[in-house]
This record gives C-alpha cells, sequence and structure tokens, in this order.
C-alpha cells in the first residue's frame, strides 16, 4: 500500500529539519555535493528537489527490518512572500549558507 503525505515546515522547525539534512549529506559516504541542475527556478521563487531512497541515516526514523527502505521527496522552497526574484545563484548560496553541499558553490564557479 503507497501511503503519501506532506509537511510544510517553518521557524525553528525548518532551521532543526535543515541541520540534520546537512550532517545527513556528511554521513553518507556516496554522496559528494548536489549541483545547480537540482535547482529549478520559476517566476517568483526556486526550489530544490532531492530524493532520497532510504531515509534510515535520519536517526527519528524506527528500524523497519527485512531490507524495507522508506523513501522520500524533500523540496526547498525559496517561498519569500514577496514578489521579489531570487535567482538560481543567490538560492544556492542561501543552501550553500545553510550547510547544503553545491558544487558549483563550493568549486567557485557561481
Amino acid at each position: 500500500m503507497n501511503v503519501g503525505s506532506k509537511v510544510s515546515l517553518s521557524g525553528p522547525n525548518k532551521e532543526n529539519f535543515l541541520h540534520k539534512l546537512k550532517y545527513a549529506f556528511l554521513n553518507n559516504r556516496g554522496f559528494e555535493s548536489l549541483t545547480m541542475k537540482s535547482i529549478n527556478q520559476t517566476k517568483d521563487s526556486c526550489q530544490l528537489n532531492i530524493g532520497i531512497k532510504n531515509m534510515g541515516f535520519f536517526y527519528e526514523m524506527p528500524y523497519i527490518g527485512s531490507g524495507q527502505q522508506i523513501g522520500c521527496t524533500i523540496t526547498i522552497i525559496s517561498g519569500n512572500g514577496t514578489k521579489t526574484k531570487l535567482d538560481k545563484e543567490l538560492f544556492a548560496h542561501v543552501l550553500y549558507y545553510y550547510g547544503i553541499p553545491i558544487r558549483e558553490v563550493i568549486e567557485g564557479r557561481i
């Protein structure tokens, strides 16, 4: 049975989740960084989409056993509530400030 849910985080919960996501990336051996191709720009905002096959690296997730994996898609949106246009480069730098590794920012290409 497929089950889906959607959660919106703001304020301290958002900050806490981004902090945990940063350490989840750092503790994943096969992960290097995200690229600018992961960021989509719309008219008023930018969004980063990340697909995760196994959420086992979040210690809050219970162990299911028997080799089952629970995956998810994480979308981070730059909805600032105004009509100010936020471009991809600035959004990548904001994500890097929060600890999300973006390859082009690390290499200094943007």
